[in-house]
């Protein structure tokens, strides 16, 4: 019996391959997405810890959201308008989709107070400071569509 000798190794096929090739880009973008989370939500505990101290008030929340876990916290991001208030400048509204801890969600309604830190180079750019230990909420840079 004529036979070819068998190696240690197993034979890659050709749908191996393509099976490797997609797991790897699989892993490839959760770990890039993973980064860009936890880049997020690093500048946003900057920010609330170097922004320009504000007052808000919810105007307007969605009712409903789309749930996250980030680092191990729930979150959901939520369509909000908040007026926005600067000592010494006028009011303004800003609209967004900010992430809420879930924990926090039964307390983001409209016409309740908050305290916001506002960047001090880009005023869209506003960070809820959350009361306690919890994690914060953020603005994503740019205001939601109209």
């Amino acid at each position: 019996m004529q036979g070819r000798a068998r190696s240690g190794y197993a034979r890659l096929t050709v749908g191996g391959l393509v099976f490797i090739a997609i797991f790897a880009l699989i892993v490839f973008f959760v770990v890039k997405a993973a980064n860009a989370a936890n880049k997020a939500m690093q500048a946003e505990l900057n920010l609330v810890n170097t922004g320009i101290p504000a007052q808000g008030i919810f105007l307007q929340v969605a009712p409903t959201g789309t749930r996250q876990l980030i680092n191990g916290y729930r979150y959901e991001r939520r369509s909000v308008v908040l007026d926005v208030e600067l000592p010494g400048q006028p009011p303004y509204q800003l609209g967004a989709m900010p992430l809420i801890p879930v924990s926090m969600i039964r307390s983001v309604l409209p016409g309740v107070s908050v305290q916001l830190r506002i960047d001090p180079k880009n005023s869209q750019s506003v960070a809820i400071v959350a009361p306690g230990n919890l994690p914060p909420s953020y603005f994503l840079q740019a205001p939601r569509p109209q």
